[in-house]
């Protein structure tokens, strides 16, 4: 997917920010809570892989996200969900907001 392509992605994001290809709405608090393993995208191309979906205590909403990045995925980005633009689950890919921020990082 070439980075117009990715751009697009946050411009056609539906209101529920969940693109499908069914005409069947879908739940973006689920699709956020169950996105381990999928690719993670910026405005500045490819970020990393969701290696987990971090909740607060006793709470089932997905709180952040933990995002292995770099070439070697030693970098875990640590993302608000608050930064999630658009869930594309036929896609498995999760994009962030164009000024995503990245609220911190962790060395493996």
């Amino acid at each position: 997917m070439s980075a117009a392509d990715v751009g697009a992605r946050w411009l056609s994001a539906t209101p529920d920010r969940v693109q499908a290809e069914s005409p069947a709405p879908v739940n973006f608090e689920y699709w956020l809570a169950h996105c381990e393993g999928y690719r993670v995208d910026s405005a500045g191309g490819r970020l990393g892989i969701v290696e987990d979906v971090r909740r607060a205590e006793g709470a089932e909403r997905a709180e952040s996200l933990a995002v292995l990045a770099g070439m070697f995925g030693r970098r875990r980005l640590i993302i608000d969900v608050g930064q999630v633009n658009a869930i594309v689950p036929h896609e498995q890919r999760v994009l962030l907001e164009a000024d995503a921020k990245i609220v911190s990082s962790e060395r493996d």
